[in-house]
């Protein structure tokens, strides 16, 4: 891919007569060593001439006024008048409805836990639940296989004397 010319940026400046006098006569003595620049002042020299050709234009009388009553009123809708799209036709109803439908899924998250927990509770006993809910004491295997001894321990703590 080739690379473009540092100076093109410039070009356009020369054309419109926005450079220094010593600016503008090194653009002009590297456009005789590039021709991208060359090309580039071609097409802004043309567009500038066809510029100038267009006939000139007179707004109407009452231009200004009716300009300045245009931005005036939108200035004075502000915030409500960005949003009044929000607030009519099916958005407000479709607003409500996701809403709903956020409550009833927070609902379902948060309270379903404890239902599920109640429900596991009744068929499952007591001391399997517990243990369902460590199971990474299932690493080590000799601690649930003296899972009654642990139940017990404070008692035999207190019999041996080490209590």
């Amino acid at each position: 891919m080739a690379r473009k010319c540092k100076y093109r940026h410039y070009v356009s400046d020369a054309v419109d007569g926005e450079l220094s006098e010593e600016m503008k006569a090194r653009i002009m003595a590297h456009m005789e060593l590039c021709e991208e620049c060359r090309r580039l002042y071609k097409r802004f020299a043309h567009l500038d001439q066809e510029i100038a050709a267009l006939p000139e234009i007179d707004p109407p009388p009452d231009f200004q006024l009716r300009l300045w009553q245009a931005i005036d009123g939108k200035g004075r809708k502000g915030f409500m008048h960005r949003f009044n799209g929000f607030f009519s036709g099916w958005r407000p109803a479709l607003t409500a409805a996701a809403l709903v439908f956020i409550f009833v899924i927070a609902t379902i998250v948060l309270h379903g836990r404890q239902i599920a927990y109640k429900n596991v509770s009744e068929i499952v006993p007591a001391n399997d639940f517990a243990v369902a809910q460590h199971l990474d004491l299932f690493e080590d295997y000799d601690i649930i296989n003296n899972l009654p001894m642990l139940e017990h321990f404070d008692e035999i703590s207190a019999m041996d004397g080490h209590s």
